[in-house]
């Protein structure tokens, strides 16, 4: 691959903001203390600005399906244009447009980091970004035509999302034909240093593990929490008081009912299994 875009693919609520955070304090923003100035700038692929600005006109004006088939096209034109590596926050399931071309094009990629997290912890982290119920959020991630910022009655700063269910969603990242590192979140927070370390190499960014150890320190979620207690997080929707809860592992065994974590299991489990997320 010689394009000049590497997608962070996740499915929401999986540790895609920490590692953003993590690569804007490594590429160097270490010394920021504002929330807002950690993560890495104008980098969602679905930002309604870059589009807008890459076809000369309003998404505003245009069909839904007419928006996703130009998608690809503005992703080879911001890669050509972008001069230097950069890292792309995606939620999008990786599939193909109603023209028949992948969203994400071999042209502009050059590679993919796919973090996945355990569904029954995302449940709880998504149910709390969307000001959801768990059950209602369980159905969600069950949804084989899940999308976020479909709505057409206001105009949301993004574009359009589809996702599809939990599962789908992973195995489109897992199965598609581009250059590809997936990483647990729960290795991310149990090794942490190892992990990262693997992260930036395949990213071809030229670190030492003094540099990544330093970048980590700053982006700790303690330290996350305490800015953002200062300032607001702009991602955190409007109706959410907190957008870093608590960055945990295991946190669905206190917080799911047995009848909530069993109905994730039900619908997710081949994949959390192959994920290693059940027992064999």
């Amino acid at each position: 691959m010689t394009g000049n875009l590497y997608w962070l693919a996740s499915y929401p609520k999986s540790g895609n903001t920490w590692l953003r955070i993590f690569l804007g304090q490594l590429l160097g923003q270490t010394e920021a203390q504002d929330i807002n100035q950690l993560a890495l700038s104008d980098s969602i692929s679905s930002s309604r600005y870059r589009f807008d600005q890459a076809i000369g006109m309003s998404a505003a004006e245009l069909a839904q399906d007419t928006i996703d088939n130009l998608r690809p096209w503005v992703y080879e034109k911001w890669s050509s244009a972008a001069g230097k590596l950069q890292y792309v926050k995606a939620h999008d399931a990786y599939h193909l447009t109603a023209a028949g071309a992948p969203l994400f094009p071999a042209a502009a990629t050059r590679g993919v980091i796919h973090i996945v997290r355990d569904p029954r912890d995302v449940a709880l982290s998504l149910a709390h970004h969307l000001t959801k119920s768990v059950d209602d959020t369980i159905v969600f991630m069950a949804n084989p035509e899940a999308c976020f910022a479909k709505a057409e009655k206001h105009l949301p700063p993004q574009l359009r999302q589809w996702m599809g269910d939990w599962s789908r969603h992973t195995q489109s990242w897992l199965t598609c034909p581009l250059p590809r590192l997936t990483v647990r979140y729960e290795d991310m927070l149990s090794d942490t240093l190892n992990t990262f370390t693997q992260i930036v190499q395949f990213a071809q960014i030229d670190a030492d593990r003094t540099r990544i150890q330093t970048a980590l320190e700053a982006s700790r979620f303690s330290r996350l929490q305490t800015l953002e207690s200062q300032s607001r997080f702009i991602e955190s929707p409007h109706k959410v008081e907190r957008f870093f809860r608590k960055g945990q592992a295991g946190d669905w065994r206190e917080n799911l009912t047995k009848a909530q974590a069993d109905k994730i299991v039900a619908q997710q489990g081949a994949m959390m299994q192959k994920l290693g997320y059940l027992p064999d």
